[in-house]
This record gives structure tokens, sequence and C-alpha cells, in this order.
């Protein structure tokens, strides 16, 4: 599986203009533990992993968001091989709490407080 070019969250930031990914991706940038977040852009998805140039399909969590449907779409994919991958949906409005409590409770890449 080939791996995934990392980038600066400044070129995340630019990548997606439009709202409500715009607040999404500028949340996830200046949050405590951005620094601990490697974003990557797959096309319409934002892929966000652990560590740097993460191999795609490794744990990260991908983002996309439908506009016509207005919905976000958040899935962990544990492996490139994984035909079932945990996957929540949520309205364009709730991703904030969606995806705090994805990150804190059930990826548990951080702990609050």
């Amino acid at each position: 599986m080939p791996g995934c070019r990392t980038v600066p969250w400044t070129e995340v930031l630019g990548a997606w203009p439009q709202e409500p990914m715009a607040s999404l991706v500028q949340f996830l940038a200046s949050a405590r533990y951005a620094r601990s977040l490697f974003p990557c852009i797959s096309q319409d998805t934002l892929l966000v992993g652990r560590t740097p140039n993460f191999e795609a399909g490794s744990g990260e969590l991908q983002i996309r968001f439908d506009g016509e449907l207005r919905q976000f779409t958040f899935t962990h994919r544990q492996r490139a091989d994984d035909p079932q991958p945990w996957t929540r949906e949520c309205a364009a409005g709730e991703w904030r709490p969606v995806l705090e409590r994805i990150l804190h409770k059930r990826l548990q890449w951080f702990h609050e407080g």
C-alpha cells in the first residue's frame, strides 16, 4: 500500500475554502493536539494519521463532506483490506462534537483534560 504524503495544515486550509469543511479543517489545524495529527489530501477526502507520511489504510481517520446531502462521513480504516471499516455520519452542523468524540472516545487518540 502506498504511503500518504502528509502536508502542513496551512496547505490543507487552502484545499477546502468552502464551509463547513473549512471550519472543520481550521478546528483541527488550531487544536491543541494539531502537532500530533498529520493531514493528507486525497481528492475529496481529508485523511488524518498519527505519523508523518503514513501508509494509507493503516489506521487513519478519513473525513469526507457530501455537499448534496449536507453530511459528513468519518471513516476509521484499520487495514487497507478492511471490508467494513468503522463509519459515522452526521449532519453538517453536528461535526464538532462528533469529531471530538471520535478523537477522544472512539479512537482514543487524545484524552480530555
